[in-house]
């Protein structure tokens, strides 16, 4: 059950920066990005 969890989280965790990554992609402008956006998403990860 807890490796399930924990399967389940990183999946959140890595399609959480699609919608950043898409946006990038179509704009053709890294500007955009949220350094906040990146900063929670590594300490999450740790």
């Amino acid at each position: 059950m807890i490796d399930t969890l924990g399967y389940v989280a990183g999946i959140l965790v890595v399609i959480s920066l699609l919608p950043q990554v898409v946006r990038s992609w179509k704009t053709r402008s890294t500007k955009d990005i949220s350094l906040l956006r990146y900063i929670i998403y590594i300490v999450g990860l740790v």
